[in-house]
C-alpha cells in the first residue's frame, strides 16, 4: 500500500451508494435509531491508525524467498491526522472535510522506513472530501504534490460514487441489515490492462449501548474480487484473479456523530499467470496471499 494513499484509505475503511433496501428484525424491541455523520464547522476531530500488513509470494508451489526473488513482507504502520470541517451545506447537511497528517511512522520487516517524511509533506495542503450525513463520499480532492505522483489515468476524483457508505439510509434496530456494492474499478478507467476490483458490503447494526452516550456497533462483511490482465512487456500479459475478504467492526458515537473507533482484518488470495518466455520450459505461476489488521480509534483533544 503506497504511503502517499493511506490517509484515503482510513475514510476507505471507515466509511465504505447502497444497493439494497434495509431488511428489518421481525420483533423490534426498542425505538429505531437514526445514525448519521453531524458535524460542525470549524470542529477538528484527531485519529489514529495502526495497520499490520503481511504478505507473502510462491512461485509454482516454491517460496519465492529464494536469491533474486521478493521474501515475506511484514510492515507496521502508525498514522495520526486530523480531519476540519471546513463547511456543512444546511440544504442537504453535506460537509467538505480536510484531512491532514500529523504523523507517519512504519517499519518494514522490522526495519525502521526512512522516507516517510516526504509522504506526509505531500498532504501538507491536507486532501478535501464531500460527505453526506450517511457518509457517501460526494466528491474527492487530493492535493497537487499527490496527483503528481499519481499513474496517468488515476482519477480520484471519481472515487465518490464507488464507495458504500457505513450507515443505513433509514432508521435501524439491532439485527437490521443492509447492503453495498462499490466497483473500484473505475478509479483506473483510463489506464488499460490493470486489475478489475468489485466489492460488496454487507452491515448489520448488531447492538447498541444504553448509556448516556450511546455507541451503536456495526459489524461489515467485505466480499470482493479482483482481475484482469496485466501488461509484461514484449512477453505478453500476465493474467490475474483473485478473491478479498474482510470483517470490520465499527464503534460509531450516536450523539457525537461521528466513529469512535474501528478494528478490521483483511485478507486477499491472488493468482497470477505469467506468461510463457521463449527458452523456459513452462510458464510460471505466481500465489499472492496478504493478511492486514486495522484499529483505527478517535483520539481526545477535538474542538
Amino acid at each position: 500500500m503506497h504511503t502517499r494513499l493511506l490517509p484515503l484509505c482510513t475514510v476507505l475503511l471507515a466509511a465504505l451508494p447502497l444497493a439494497a433496501s434495509v431488511q428489518t428484525t421481525a420483533a423490534p424491541t426498542a425505538p429505531p435509531v437514526t445514525l448519521r455523520y453531524k458535524w460542525t464547522p470549524g470542529e477538528v476531530r484527531r485519529y489514529q491508525m495502526t495497520m499490520d500488513n503481511n504478505m507473502a509470494m510462491t512461485m509454482n508451489g516454491q517460496a519465492t524467498n529464494v536469491p533474486h526473488a521478493m521474501p515475506p513482507i511484514a510492515q507496521h504502520m502508525v498514522m495520526a491526522y486530523n480531519t476540519t470541517v471546513e463547511s456543512v451545506n444546511p440544504a442537504d447537511g453535506s460537509a467538505t472535510l480536510t484531512e491532514h497528517i500529523t504523523q507517519l511512522t512504519a517499519t518494514l520487516n522490522g526495519r525502521h522506513l526512512t522516507g516517510l517524511d516526504a509522504a506526509a509533506n505531500a498532504y501538507k495542503g491536507g486532501f478535501t472530501v464531500v460527505m453526506s450525513p450517511t457518509g457517501k463520499m460526494l466528491s474527492v480532492q487530493m492535493p497537487p504534490a499527490v496527483n503528481g505522483h499519481l499513474p496517468p489515468g488515476m482519477d480520484f476524483s471519481k472515487l465518490g460514487n464507488m464507495i458504500p457508505t457505513t450507515l443505513p439510509p433509514i432508521p435501524v434496530q439491532v439485527g437490521d441489515t443492509w447492503q453495498g456494492y462499490a466497483d473500484l474499478s473505475r478509479l483506473f478507467s483510463h489506464m488499460p490492462g490493470l486489475p478489475t476490483l468489485q466489492m460488496t458490503v454487507f452491515s448489520s447494526l448488531a447492538g447498541i449501548s444504553k448509556d448516556a452516550h450511546p455507541i451503536a456497533d456495526i459489524h461489515q462483511t467485505y466480499q470482493g474480487t479482483l482481475g484482469g490482465a496485466l501488461p509484461a512487456g514484449t512477453a505478453g500479459k500476465s493474467n490475474m484473479a483473485g478473491q478479498l475478504h474482510g470483517d470490520t467492526l465499527v464503534k460509531f458515537d450516536v450523539d457525537n456523530g461521528s466513529v469512535a473507533s474501528q478494528d478490521g482484518t483483511f485478507a486477499m488470495n491472488a493468482r497470477v499467470s505469467l506468461p510463457h518466455v521463449p527458452g523456459f520450459s513452462a510458464s510460471k505461476t505466481m500465489q499472492m496471499h496478504m493478511q492486514m489488521t486495522t484499529h483505527l480509534e478517535r483520539l481526545p483533544g477535538a474542538s
